[in-house]
């Protein structure tokens, strides 16, 4: 009986290939790891929307429904006529194609090397697409592309571009970056109404994540005039907590202004928290916890070099994260409407491209997929928006060394 052999080559392989790879960029990336939630109800920092997944379509539109804010009626007075309707709040993702691929060298590399070039490049891939998102999360969350030197964009990512026919608005699928509006951004220097107040000294300290906490508490009530909704807080084992990301320099600032007794509670909390084994509390970076709000410390922060009076202090600009602060959405692989559960779960394809004669082989990833952060406003204008899930601290960071 005739045996039959799948080759690493076989179509099938590479079906597992794609599967293998997702999971790979989704475990290495910060954001894609242990803060994301599946479904319009996960309360977690970033919210995967699954409608692309079933049905065909290039752009999404997704509400919020806003807080009443109706005068009771009182006594005898009349109700009819006077019922408040409901306020849908509006927000719209759009996805497209993005790719990367690895070449691996012809026949005569393989037969040299003690190591399968195929498998090598799958590892490459997964971290090259780790990378990428969490760089598109902390651009789209931070509202900038920022000075980063080691990121894979190009410095004028999110410029408008009204000749390009994909995406005139900027960024990637047409999805802009939305600069954080007056309600979500915070400085360092409390006295600062702009970038210019923030000087040198203006580090990050436990009295800034305080103030965050107590406005994240009170956005509601202090701005009642206004359409700006309360930032939710996600639960982890019964316990509400919201998370801040400073680079490794802000961390070691941070350590720098708190008394040894300070930074020892910090790290005495996640020992005494209910729920500290979760997932999230093992996630590269992580540094303690203070007010409730969960500590991450990452090189991929969104940095600045024209703060200050002088428009030359760095600066960086942290993350207080809450939940559904950001949306990702990814598309069919096969351009079907209804993709089998496998492929569903790839959402990063893998192709091999042989050329002359077979002699040279070059590896492509592929996705179709948006993100953005979640800015929802009543004409579904970024203009008038107001950021939902997360804001922004501007802060000194100068290097320690």
């Amino acid at each position: 009986m005739a045996q039959t052999i799948i080759t690493a080559a076989d179509e099938q392989a590479i079906k597992l290939y794609q599967q293998e790879l997702f999971i790979q960029a989704t475990q290495k990336s910060f954001f894609m790891g242990n803060l994301v939630g599946k479904g319009e109800m996960a309360l977690k920092p970033i919210q995967i929307l699954t409608n692309f997944e079933k049905q065909k379509g290039a752009s999404l539109s997704f509400s919020l429904l806003g807080q009443k804010q109706m005068t009771p009626v009182m006594h005898y007075d009349t109700l009819s006529g006077r019922e408040e309707k409901m306020d849908f709040l509006k927000d719209q993702l759009f996805i497209h194609i993005m790719r990367g691929g690895t070449n691996t060298g012809t026949l005569v590399e393989d037969q040299y090397m003690l190591w399968d070039l195929r498998e090598k490049a799958k590892i490459l891939e997964g971290q090259w697409w780790a990378r990428v998102m969490d760089q598109l999360f902390f651009m789209y969350l931070s509202g900038a592309r920022g000075i980063n030197a080691n990121y894979h964009f190009p410095l004028d990512f999110g410029k408008a571009n009204p000749s390009d026919p994909i995406a005139p608005t900027g960024g990637f699928a047409n999805n802009p970056l939305q600069s954080p509006d007056t309600n979500h951004l915070m400085f360092a220097n409390q006295l600062a109404i702009d970038k210019t107040g923030v000087e040198a000294t203006d580090t990050i300290s436990l009295e800034m994540i305080d103030r965050l906490v107590s406005k994240a508490e009170m956005m509601m009530a202090d701005t009642p005039s206004i359409q700006v909704q309360q930032l939710q807080t996600f639960e982890i084992e019964g316990r509400k907590h919201y998370i801040l990301i400073m680079s490794p320099w802000s961390a070691y600032w941070l350590q720098q202004s708190t008394t040894n007794k300070d930074w020892k509670d910090i790290q005495l909390a996640l020992i005494t928290a209910e729920g500290r084994k979760a997932p999230i509390f093992q996630n590269e970076g992580y540094i303690g916890i203070y007010n409730n709000v969960i500590l991450y410390k990452h090189p991929g922060v969104i940095r600045f070099n024209d703060y200050g009076a002088s428009g030359a202090v760095l600066a960086e600009r942290c993350l207080f994260l809450g939940a559904q602060a950001a949306v990702i959405g990814f598309g069919s692989l096969n351009g079907s409407s209804n993709a089998g559960a496998k492929e569903s779960a790839a959402r990063i394809n893998w192709t091999e491209e042989l050329s002359d004669h077979g002699f040279k082989r070059a590896v492509g990833t592929y996705s179709v997929f948006g993100l953005k952060k979640t800015r929802f406003s009543k004409s579904g204008s970024p203009a008038d928006g107001q950021d939902f899930g997360v804001m922004c601290l501007d802060v000194a960071c100068k290097r320690p060394y």
